[in-house]
């Protein structure tokens, strides 16, 4: 009967009983693509009856070829198990390559399955999963945040930027949708692909905007996670206390595109021009924010290389270094008449620009 249905839709399914460890898993997507995840159950976990949340560890370099075989993932993926032990939560590991980023529809949707894949062997609670990622899998959670937040309570972008969300998925985002959930944040300042400088604007817009984000900057440390021991007690409760509204009574979402136009139970189903439009001048900037001050040539530069001056390994040609016809092997000795020892001169003008 209706009855019993509705009732056992209330009652959900009895938690499964997890395997303590790591196990190689495969999770099938919703266009019935399988791909692999590592999946981890502390074994307080497995031997409880409750309910524990569920954190996703997006890895970084996602945009290699293949994905990485299971012998040396395994050698990376650790890097929360002493949190996940300590904190008593199961953690995931998708893998992403080239053709399945975290900011491509292929990512969301094998993301999704590792969420639906792991509730299946671990006895995850619905409302307490998160996602965290270093580096790529950082950038990887702030698309998450703007385009596919459904199921996630919280996020845990590390040593990411939205900006690399934004250019790499080739589609307009609004860090608006990314107020809905709480957010855990943590870089460095001496970063030299994100640094924290350039990542604080989009964070402060999302606090004005309402979102409840916590943020850790740390001065040193470089393109490492040094802030995860120091902080892995602020990490752990984070993930502890994070809950979502399943069913929140209100949701805005922005977007510009029908794939990405869903959240919740809200769904754009067309866009276009309609009857009360303001005209396109009036429409205030509602695009993620670029950091300001910061100027590329379009070099890039060989870290080994003694000096005096900056060799150029890698010319863009959209950028200034095009048209001045920079070429690889070159050496940059002064920019404007002040004098290049090294690339932290060359920072130091571009940044007075």
């Amino acid at each position: 009967s209706v009855e019993d249905v509705a009732a056992a839709i209330r009652d959900g399914l009895a938690a499964p009983v997890a395997q303590p460890g790591w196990s190689v898993r495969e999770a099938v997507d919703s266009e019935g693509v399988a791909r692999g995840y590592h999946l981890y159950v502390p074994a307080a976990v497995a031997e409880d009856t409750g309910r524990v949340p569920l954190l996703l560890d997006l890895h970084g370099g996602v945009s290699r070829p293949e994905f990485v075989d299971d012998a040396t993932f395994a050698r990376f993926r650790g890097m929360w198990q002493p949190l996940a032990d300590a904190g008593g939560f199961v953690l995931a590991a998708p893998k992403g390559r080239g053709d399945c980023t975290w900011w491509s529809d292929a990512g969301v949707r094998h993301v999704r399955a590792v969420v639906r894949d792991a509730k299946r062997h671990a006895p995850v609670d619905d409302d307490r999963v998160l996602a965290t990622g270093f580096s790529d899998g950082g950038s990887g959670c702030f698309y998450l945040a703007m385009a596919a937040p459904d199921p996630f309570a919280g996020l845990l972008p590390l040593n990411g930027h939205p900006m690399v969300a934004l250019g790499a998925s080739g589609r307009q985002l609004y860090l608006r949708n990314a107020v809905t959930m709480r957010r855990f944040g943590a870089m460095t300042q001496d970063e030299r692909q994100y640094p924290a400088e350039t990542v604080i604007p989009h964070v402060l817009e999302l606090i004005r905007n309402g979102a409840a984000c916590h943020l850790v900057s740390y001065p040193r440390g470089g393109h490492t996670p040094v802030y995860l021991e120091e902080q892995s007690a602020a990490l752990r409760a984070f993930v502890d206390t994070a809950r979502r509204t399943p069913q929140p009574e209100s949701i805005e979402w922005a977007a510009a595109h029908l794939e990405i136009a869903r959240s919740h139970w809200v769904e754009i189903t067309a866009l276009g021009a309609a009857a009360g439009d303001l005209p396109p001048g009036d429409v205030p900037d509602a695009q993620v924010i670029t950091s300001p001050g910061r100027v590329l040539i379009g070099i890039g530069v060989d870290q080994e290389f003694a000096g005096p001056g900056v060799r150029v390994t890698s010319v863009d040609a959209r950028r200034p270094a095009g048209p001045l016809g920079l070429a690889v092997g070159d050496v940059v000795v002064a920019v404007d008449g002040v004098e290049i020892g090294g690339l932290r001169d060359l920072r130091g003008v571009l940044d007075a620009k």
